[in-house]
């Protein structure tokens, strides 16, 4: 692989013009125009689809020939966490930054667009995915909706993500589960208010939001190399409103529940509904729940992991075979579960800060071995290397 530092310095470019301009999940117009007329100016895709499950769009090289069709996966969509970095290049959006790297992660899959371009695939298709609102968990079961998508047949389907903590630039696989299932639950807890002089004469969720904070955080979980782990954690709680003259009548209650498997993760939910709604009978109270940000856990198929380990072996690179799943999600798993496919890390640095925090900033050292392992994956499932 050969990638001119000219273009390169390009690529950096990019990638710090989307981190000053990050958009939110579902919001990412200005960020897949960007990515469209880059792609444009360096490479002559067979086709680009746009607007699909939103903002999302498909870069498409077809050889003209019969083969395997190969498709690769970015996502869009930034954080609604403030940067708190000196960076020069820094989000110009309040309280909005790329402090995931997907700013990174689709600046490689652009670049490869360039590397595909100049040798195209000589059977088959090769398709790079660039995807919206994979932090809420939506983008991808939109996409995978969309009669614009599915036109488009898929025999692999990889995706990847930088990982700090991992040595520099080495490729992190595992066969199975990759990353947990997740949902975020919401339970509205609804009894009646009264005067705050006369509480008895209220049906308040006081005693009951105290007790199930206090029952939840207690739920018991298998350790993390257990296929049965699961794991619930109380991320928000309110109860009535701020009036002094007012016995509180509704509460909230928000938890994220996470397992290794999407049935555990069923039992998990079934499980947490059973508990609260006898401690809301305990204190006559009514009780709904609701869900948002469900991803499901992403499964890696042997097949397509022997491919990332086979690319890795041409490039040289070392590999990290993880010995359990990482606890976070990706709805990458919603992909991997309509084709065969793997999900990847590639290390970012033992030392470099967690992802999600105000001081992450995707490493531009990193573009460059994404580039390369990318563009092996492609063209060993395609045969045009």
């Amino acid at each position: 692989m050969t990638i001119l530092p000219s273009f390169l310095s390009e690529l950096i470019d990019l990638r710090r013009e989307i981190h000053r301009h990050p958009e939110l999940s579902s919001e990412e117009r200005t960020t897949a125009e960007r990515l469209i007329q880059f792609i444009s100016a360096h490479s002559k895709p067979s086709q680009i689809v746009k607007n699909i499950g939103g903002h999302g769009f498909l870069v498409i090289f077809d050889s003209g020939q019969p083969g395997k069709t190969i498709a690769i996966r970015a996502e869009l969509d930034a954080l609604p966490i403030h940067e708190e970095t000196n960076l020069s290049y820094k989000s110009e959006i309040s309280g909005v930054s790329h402090q995931c790297g997907h700013d990174g992660q689709m600046t490689i899959l652009a670049g490869l667009a360039h590397l595909i371009g100049q040798q195209p695939p000589k059977t088959g298709k090769v398709i790079l995915i660039f995807q919206p609102a994979e932090e809420t968990g939506e983008g991808a079961r939109r996409m995978l909706a969309d009669a614009k998508f599915n036109q488009f047949p898929i025999d692999f389907i990889f995706g990847f993500h930088n990982l700090p903590g991992f040595p520099f630039g080495k490729i992190v696989v595992r066969e199975q589960t990759f990353c947990a299932a997740s949902c975020g639950m919401v339970t509205a807890l609804t009894g009646h208010s009264s005067h705050a002089s006369h509480p008895e004469s209220a049906a308040s969720p006081a005693m009951a939001l105290a007790e199930t904070i206090l029952s939840l955080s207690a739920i018991p979980h298998a350790p993390d190399s257990s296929e049965d782990f699961s794991l619930l954690t109380v991320i928000h709680a309110r109860l009535g409103e701020i009036a002094f003259g007012t016995t509180p009548g509704k509460a909230i209650i928000m938890a994220t529940l996470r397992a290794y498997t999407d049935e555990r993760l069923d039992l998990l939910k079934n499980e947490t509904e059973k508990l609260i709604r006898t401690i809301s009978a305990k204190y006559h109270l009514a009780c709904e729940f609701s869900y948002r940000d469900i991803f499901s856990a992403c499964i890696n198929h042997p097949d397509a992991v022997r491919q990332i380990r086979n690319a890795a072996e041409s490039c040289g690179m070392e590999k990290i075979e993880l010995e359990k799943p990482f606890r976070w999600s990706e709805d990458f798993g919603y992909f991997a579960s309509r084709f065969p496919g793997a999900y990847f890390g590639i290390g970012a640095g033992e030392n470099h800060p967690d992802l999600h925090d105000a001081i992450y900033n995707f490493p531009d050292e990193l573009i460059e071995p994404g580039l390369e392992i990318l563009q092996r994956i492609a063209g060993s499932v395609t045969n045009s290397l």
